[in-house]
């Protein structure tokens, strides 16, 4: 009890700083959400049948994520559809052809100047970038937002996945680095990347150097600060962008002695997917030096601009808790100043 009040009387601000998580979403079945029958208590044509036209099946799931706003292609604007409830707007998700994402205005005093109480957006995006966007709750948001899949397809994209970065892991071919990340000096456990020498030889060999800091000390040169190691031990994490990317580097150009050209095989492949590790540039071909980023969800954007060399397969759980420093930040991104940074590096195989 006196923990739960020490909790409340916590400003969001201080949560954050206290690495504190909020509440991740949870599940309810229809049932559950609206009682027998699947429906609310304002509408009851919800259908259990698991009927092709947006009808709750027994295995549906609507998780609901308070100060969470999803996005997706919109198919009916909360401009123009209010509903009473999270629960009746989740019901209107459930009985429109396509949907399967819904969002609802839960602030009597709005949820910003241009989006009203009530409003009741209804969305369809795919259950990859929906899982991307899951965990990121902020309290000064005032959306709640949820989504419809099946438990079964949530674990089979679970299970894909889990087996998809296994085999990774363990394929002997590609080498295996890590980074031991950290929160105002405290330790929050080891990141493990595969690098993708075949297809991203130049970057994936400047990012494995970088982990061993097999290169020394940099000299004096255009971009580069004397005494600097090429060495990622030490290093910030300069730029985080709420469920977009986290950006770190050295003050030094490459390995290489200089910039160095990009990888066309990695130029070639897709930021299609969060945990992806990704080259940062000057804006033109051909200038990759020290700095890359992990990718927190898709950014078709990037495609074509910057070389993909490597993924996380374990441990992305705390570059999660890293990117959510910038939960609720000035345009929602912080710099090297939230103090999270790269304790020690190295290479496992």
């Amino acid at each position: 009890m006196i923990m739960a009040l020490m909790l409340m009387a916590l400003t969001a601000y201080e949560l954050r700083q206290r690495s504190i998580e909020w509440p991740t979403a949870t599940a309810m079945t229809a049932r559950e959400l609206f009682g027998n029958g699947g429906s609310s208590s304002s509408s009851s044509s919800t259908s259990t049948s698991g009927s092709e036209d947006g009808g709750w099946s027994e295995e549906t799931r609507c998780r609901v994520e308070s100060g969470m706003e999803y996005s997706g292609e919109v198919l009916v604007s909360g401009a123009d559809n209010h509903a009473g409830s999270a629960a009746e707007c989740c019901n209107q998700c459930a009985n429109t052809p396509r949907c399967n994402v819904w969002v609802w205005c839960a602030w009597m005093h709005d949820c910003s100047p241009d989006h009203k109480y009530r409003e009741c957006w209804l969305k369809i995006t795919t259950l990859n970038m929906m899982s991307d966007q899951e965990g990121f709750n902020d309290p000064g948001v005032g959306w709640t937002s949820g989504s419809l899949f099946t438990s079964s397809e949530r674990f089979e994209l679970i299970d894909t996945d889990r087996r998809r970065l296994a085999d990774l892991r363990n394929d002997a071919s590609l080498p295996l680095v890590f980074l031991d990340v950290a929160i105002h000096g405290y330790l929050l456990g080891r990141v493990e990347i595969v690098l993708f020498t075949d297809t991203s030889p130049l970057a994936a060999e400047n990012f494995r150097a970088m982990c061993t800091g097999e290169k020394g000390m940099a000299l004096l040169g255009p971009g580069q600060t004397v005494g600097s190691a090429y060495h990622l031990k030490g290093a910030a994490f300069y730029r985080i962008v709420d469920r977009f990317i986290v950006q770190s580097g050295t003050p030094t150009d490459s390995t290489y002695g200089g910039a160095f050209k990009d990888d066309p095989g990695g130029l070639a492949l897709k930021h299609n997917r969060k945990g992806l590790l990704s080259m940062d540039n000057d804006g033109k071909r051909d200038t990759n030096t020290a700095h890359w980023a992990i990718m927190m969800a898709t950014a078709s954007h990037f495609d074509g601009h910057y070389v993909v060399f490597g993924e996380v397969v374990r441990g992305f759980e705390y570059i999660k808790r890293i990117n959510q420093l910038a939960i609720g930040a000035p345009d929602n991104a912080v710099d090297a100043t939230a103090e999270a940074m790269i304790l020690d590096s190295g290479q496992l195989r």
